[in-house]
């Protein structure tokens, strides 16, 4: 994540976090990322989601400001 202060000058920090989603709740996960990626410094990995059971994973990219399409279903 970045932010500028009144001095123009730019800080970076960074934000982990888990959560355990119910299903119909995973539809928020959409808006928080489309929240948070115009402030992300870096392009590329943001993170992952998973089924509470399953193995595999989706994992999402942040790039330009705006984060990789996900398909919660």
């Amino acid at each position: 994540m970045q932010e500028f202060t009144t001095s123009g000058a730019r800080h970076e920090w960074e934000l982990f976090a888990r959560k355990d989603w119910l299903d119909d709740s995973m539809l928020h996960l959409d808006g928080l990322l489309a929240l948070l990626a115009p402030h992300v410094a870096r392009s590329g990995y943001g993170g992952h989601f998973r089924d509470v059971y399953g193995t595999a994973v989706t994992v999402f990219t942040f790039r330009d400001g705006t984060y990789e399409p996900i398909d919660v279903w």
